[in-house]
């Protein structure tokens, strides 16, 4: 008889351990998702702004030796450009701030 209680007691230990280790990578998966999101969020806003930028000047100053833009005029636009960057910087990395809050969620549910 104390055999069989030694056992169940350690069948119910096992299974109590390989239910922590599934739910502990499920928390680990969930978190690496969220880590690869917000280093592809946060790296992807900064190279798409740059190249916009580079666009910008490339064209602006195409159009400026055509003679079809002035170079105030196109200094007066890349004033603004730079103007409206922080705000797109902003909301882009909000997405990032989003996939936190998801992955957040996700481990309180469990």
């Amino acid at each position: 008889m104390p055999e069989t209680v030694r056992q169940v007691s350690l069948e119910s230990h096992i299974s109590a351990e390989e239910r922590f280790r599934q739910r502990n990578d499920s928390f680990v998966d969930a978190l690496m998702a969220m880590q690869r999101t917000s280093y592809f969020a946060g790296g992807l806003p900064g190279l798409v702004l740059s190249l916009w930028t580079c666009v910008v000047f490339l064209v602006g100053g195409w159009q400026v030796m055509d003679g079809a833009l002035t170079l105030g005029t196109m200094v007066a636009f890349l004033a603004y450009h730079m103007r409206l960057m922080p705000p797109v910087q902003a909301l882009m990395a909000l997405s990032a701030n989003l996939a936190a809050v998801q992955a957040s969620i996700k481990r309180v549910d469990e």
